[in-house]
């Protein structure tokens, strides 16, 4: 929440410019930062044992890497820089790529914290960084530095996330070159690194392909509408994805348990998600206009398409950590292959119609996707149409009550042109969209979320707890 709110602080002192050339930089960086992380810190989470010796290993091995990976980016920064027919990249990309020489310390405390599952000190950690990060980069902003306050204070974020992981964690990172134990985890990693990378080619191919044809004004405009669209999925599935992997890996061979596990997972992310992606559809442009203002206006168009391409990530998101804990990372690898194909051929058809012809392409990509994922997910455990059905059944219920307060409040408050109206409408529809959420939540007789409502009344001191009774 705080990232976000400061979010569009930022996008008020910033230009869609400055967001799509960092965007652009990070397209290339970020590929180059999966390669270094080879998926070792997977490794060792999944790992039956590991030592204080493996994790130095692993910290040795990819202190490597990441050296002789900024130095391939120092190098080529100025053909970058001729390549887009812009000089600023060549500093930009050199600066951004500072960041790799931290990765390994950063790397390997958050897999012991993943590892001994301590998932409360890393949100909480990730959370002070987040906060860090945002304030450095407003005042940067406000001190009209461009581009350049979003460069920096993500360096910032790297030495102060590095901070406070060393001071939650035993380790204290040596240089130990073990050729067994890093053959052990590169073997491993490699799956996971292999799909980490052709997941994120997949996401990133709209930035490339816009950038390359629209230039950086473009990519920044589409990014934020695809940031905000995955934003509700995003928040909860950072934390829900480790322990559920987690949990289904130990439950390997019990097939019952591993069954209930990704159902219900759908179900929650369903009932949380999908009313506020009804709502991000349906608001989008007074969203944009008032909260973000009027340079991000063409942004609202893409925003309203791509809330519904997200919402198939709450199938696939519990799919992946299923493949994953039942070793079927390379089923999904072709899939994620595949889809990565048909994401270049949505995004450069798509450009003939603008961002939202791009927006178009890529929800035709998720159906696919949703589609190849269930049936790899009917490989693994038995699965009918009733299990769907009984999953989706409670976000449906409340989605549509969100739905019919959205319209409620269109028919009694319908959407004028002028921003004064437009941020009274949108006020008055969001107050609508979300009592209608909390009550239906709440109060609506939904067997499949009881224990989910009981525990929310609990916590607004709606019910009394067997301790008030006594």
């Amino acid at each position: 929440m705080f990232n976000f709110l400061f979010g569009i602080v930022l996008a008020r002192l910033l230009v869609p410019e400055d967001f799509g050339l960092l965007v652009t930089v990070q397209i290339f960086t970020g590929v180059a930062g999966l390669i270094a992380g080879g998926g070792m810190g997977q490794a060792l989470v999944r790992s039956k044992e590991a030592s204080e010796h493996d994790f130095n290993a692993v910290f040795t091995l990819q202190l490597g890497m990441c050296v002789l990976i900024y130095g391939f980016f120092y190098t080529i920064a100025p053909f970058f820089a001729r390549w887009y027919q812009e000089p600023l990249y060549e500093t930009l990309l050199r600066v951004t790529a500072l960041n790799f020489l931290l990765r390994p310390l950063v790397g390997n405390h958050n897999a012991w914290l993943h590892r001994e599952m301590r998932f409360k000190a890393h949100s909480i950690i990730a959370l002070v960084t987040g906060i860090v990060v945002s304030l450095a980069s407003i005042f940067m902003a406000w001190m009209g530095m461009g581009v350049w306050s979003l460069a920096l204070s993500g360096i910032l974020g790297s030495l102060v996330n590095w901070i406070l992981l060393s001071r939650q964690t035993p380790l204290r990172p040596q240089l130990a070159f073990d050729r067994a134990t890093m053959r052990k985890v590169s073997g491993v990693g490699i799956k996971f690194s292999m799909l980490d990378i052709v997941s994120y080619l997949r996401g990133q191919t709209s930035n490339f392909v816009i950038g390359r044809i629209a230039g950086p004004a473009a990519v920044g405009l589409f990014n934020k509408a695809e940031s905000l669209a995955k934003l509700p999925f995003t928040t909860l599935s950072s934390a829900v994805y480790q322990p559920l992997f987690r949990a289904m890996a130990a439950e390997q061979g019990n097939i019952d348990r591993s069954k209930y596990l990704y159902f219900q997972s759908v179900t929650l992310l369903l009932v949380y998600t999908l009313p506020a992606y009804i709502t991000f559809s349906w608001l989008a442009e007074p969203f944009i206009t008032v909260v973000y203002g009027p340079k991000w206006v063409e942004a609202a168009a893409p925003l309203s398409i791509l809330a519904w391409a997200w919402i198939f990530s709450c199938f696939n998101h519990p799919a992946g950590a299923l493949l994953a804990a039942q070793n079927r990372l390379g089923q999904e690898l072709l899939v994620q292959i595949i889809s990565l194909v048909l994401n270049i051929l949505a995004c450069i058809i798509g450009m003939r119609w603008g961002l939202t012809g791009v927006a178009w392409g890529l929800l035709a990509t998720r159906l696919y996707t949703l589609s190849h994922m269930g049936f790899l997910v009917s490989k693994c455990i038995p699965v009918r149409t009733r299990d769907y059905v009984s999953a989706i059944k409670p976000g449906l219920i409340l989605g549509s009550m969100t739905c019919f307060a959205l319209f409620a409040s269109w028919a009694f408050s319908p959407i004028e042109s002028a921003t004064v109206q437009q941020a009274i409408y949108l006020g008055g529809a969001l107050i609508a969209a979300g009592l209608a959420f909390i009550s239906s939540l709440l109060f609506l007789p939904i067997p499949e979320i009881t224990t989910e409502s009981d525990r929310w009344k609990k916590s607004l001191r709606l019910m009394k707890t067997n301790q008030d009774k006594k």
